[in-house]
């Protein structure tokens, strides 16, 4: 009797943690999907997580910006990061919350250079005049 009242509280016990587990991931994750209120790359960095990295990039002779996310938390193993494309004129062109589960971005934003803006070209860019806001 003593053991299945163990098993029974190991088992509620490992219900309750991956329900957390679950719950935790699904946080995470809503936290990197884009709102329909960001529209373009100035209220992207006042409302989103700040990126790790954004990048200027070059497909197919056209140019864009690149914000790289932040991963979500360790609990949710996502198997890339979030990623958001803005034009030249810094309105949201595309995104995914996770470029490793999404190919087919992966093949319409397929860089062919990428550099890494530097926080004063980053500054520059977002006080430029004519920036759509």
């Amino acid at each position: 009797m003593r053991l299945n009242r163990e098993l029974s509280i190991c088992v509620i016990v490992g219900i309750g943690a991956f329900v957390a587990w679950v719950g935790w991931s699904v946080f995470e994750t809503s936290n990197q999907a884009l709102p329909s209120s960001v529209v373009d790359l100035p209220t992207f960095m006042s409302t989103m997580p700040t990126p790790d990295a954004l990048n200027r990039i070059e497909v197919r002779g056209s140019s864009y910006y690149e914000a790289v996310g932040p991963m979500a938390s360790t609990l949710a193993a996502p198997s890339g990061p979030p990623v958001y494309i803005f034009g030249d004129d810094l309105t949201v062109m595309d995104w995914t919350i996770d470029i490793g589960d999404d190919p087919s971005f992966e093949a319409r934003w397929s860089a062919d250079s990428r550099r890494e803006l530097s926080d004063a070209e980053l500054k520059e860019l977002l006080a430029a005049p004519g920036i759509v806001r």
